[in-house]
């Protein structure tokens, strides 16, 4: 079905003035894939004034070769955390918009990366693309989803790697109530990326312990927006952990365009942490549809213990933070730095 989603304002990825509500809080997130090089990654910035915490979830990934993660929560928001068009976290990473561009950027002694993105399609209301329920409100009151093109660079360790392909992001802001039965998810996935500047898709779902779930699947195709069905969603996981994410299918049907398949091949996988609640991992993948090649991520949330115990080891992705490397896709060096996650 072809519809006229709601746009945002041009500021609309521009810091919110929050309200007195404990748990308001404003994050951005962007996954970056290139196809051809097969090295990809993550980024998380969250903000939560009244509380006084910055999160900071930061990974790449290669197939073959060199990756780094550096993920810590409750770090102590400060004031120059908030930019005034972005966001920033630990010194560390920082975002900035600029209408339909913006800027990822990240220094320290191992990594550093400069990227710069160009969405597909202006910022759309992500309530005009799924049913509105108990379960989206609770999740996040305004939301902006969609996928985008980058070029850029990035050093791990004494390598650096001129990367260029496709992205998929998102930006939420508003009370978000992970306690309430509503918000706490069981289990959830996502597919979203880009086959270059003019053809863009999102397909995820996601089931609350209430029972509830939040479909979404849609497609922008030289500026028009098509909503979809999905008929099949597969993941392949590692058989050594059963959680790690190798490669997905995703099968989604709309009148005008017909029956279509997207198979996701991944890099490997960044770990995300929300509240210390709920087990994410993201996947920077290569992505086809038909004769098609572009950039994209793959997002599983696989929560059946509701966090009550945490895997002391993934086969596709660093559970610790610091450098690291991956072979075919696989964590083959722990990182020599230990923190482990500020729960």
């Amino acid at each position: 079905m072809i519809i006229n989603p709601v746009l945002m304002p041009e500021n609309a990825d521009w810091p919110h003035d929050h309200n007195g509500d404990e748990w308001w809080q404003e994050s951005v997130v962007i996954s970056w894939a290139d196809p051809d090089k097969e090295i990809g990654g993550v980024i998380r910035l969250g903000h939560q004034p009244n509380r006084g915490f910055t999160k900071c979830c930061f990974g790449i990934v290669q197939r073959d070769g060199p990756g780094y993660s550096r993920n810590a929560q409750d770090l102590p928001y400060r004031l120059t955390d908030r930019l005034p068009d972005g966001f920033a976290v630990d010194d560390f990473v920082s975002a900035t918009f600029d209408g339909k561009t913006h800027r990822w950027t990240a220094s320290d002694e191992f990594c550093d990366m400069d990227i710069r993105v160009t969405d597909v399609h202006d910022a759309i209301d992500f309530m005009s693309l799924t049913p509105r329920s108990a379960t989206t409100e609770t999740w996040f009151s305004n939301h902006i989803q969609g996928a985008g093109n980058f070029e850029g660079r990035v050093r791990l360790g004494d390598r650096w790697f001129d990367v260029r392909g496709g992205t998929y992001r998102d930006h939420s802001w508003g009370t978000r109530l992970l306690h309430n039965p509503r918000g706490d998810l069981y289990a959830g996935w996502w597919l979203g990326g880009s086959f270059g500047p003019n053809f863009s898709f999102g397909f995820q779902d996601g089931r609350t312990r209430s029972g509830d779930s939040m479909p979404c699947a849609y497609l922008v195709i030289d500026g028009v927006t098509y909503l979809a069905e999905v008929l099949d969603a597969e993941v392949s996981v590692a058989l050594g952990d059963g959680i790690s994410p190798k490669g997905v299918k995703v099968v989604v049907y709309e009148p005008t365009l017909g029956e279509m398949t997207f198979k996701a091949k991944g890099f490997g996988s960044v770990v995300m942490a929300l509240e210390g609640k709920h087990f994410e991992l993201s996947m920077p993948c290569r992505v086809t549809c038909g004769d098609r090649v572009g950039g994209g991520s793959v997002e599983t949330i696989l929560n059946p213990r509701n966090a009550t115990e945490w895997p002391f080891w993934v086969e596709g992705a660093a559970l610790t933070n610091g450098p690291n490397r991956f072979e075919n896709a696989k964590l083959v060096q722990e990182p020599f730095s230990r923190p482990g996650f500020v729960a």
